[in-house]
């Protein structure tokens, strides 16, 4: 799911027609709702390069399903690695094959990771966790400069 990347990392040609012509396999491109595609999932498989903060990781562990992941900022800060899915070093296919055959080798493992990822998300990025911890901080800064808090009117 999402469009290729043919201009920054453009597959090679056999690649992408063993792609195209692969059993079983569906490159629905870009979709502005992935959940259907993630409710037909099992495992979700993320090996991206470079990511800021990987939305689709953290809608993934929403919907519990187990993640493996490259090792890279932003996948590092939602999937521990273990608990709630697997993460691989960036580039290593051999690597990223064991993780995906080993998850693809135990549904309780599987479902496990995925109830951990569920847990781990609502836990540290729920929105009303993260707005809190927002105003914490800039209460805190707020103190810090000497001024008063307009919410409190301290």
């Amino acid at each position: 799911v999402g469009s290729m990347e043919s201009d920054l990392d453009p597959l090679e040609d056999d690649t992408m027609l063993a792609l195209k012509r692969g059993h079983g396999i569906v490159l629905p491109g870009y979709q502005s709702d992935v959940r259907p595609f993630m409710c037909a999932s099992d495992i979700f498989v993320f090996p991206s390069h470079r990511e800021g903060f990987p939305n689709v990781v953290m809608q993934a562990a929403c919907m519990e399903l187990p993640i493996v992941a490259t090792d890279i900022n932003g996948c590092n800060e939602i999937v521990s690695h273990g608990e709630s899915g697997l993460l691989v070093p960036v580039a290593d296919e051999e690597m990223l094959f064991r993780a995906i055959i080993e998850l693809v080798g135990s549904s309780e493992k599987r479902n496990a990771m995925g109830k951990r990822a569920r847990e781990g998300v609502v836990g540290k990025y729920d929105r009303s966790f993260v707005h809190g911890q927002i105003l914490k901080e800039y209460q805190k800064l707020l103190r810090l400069k000497g001024l008063r808090n307009p919410m409190t009117h301290e």
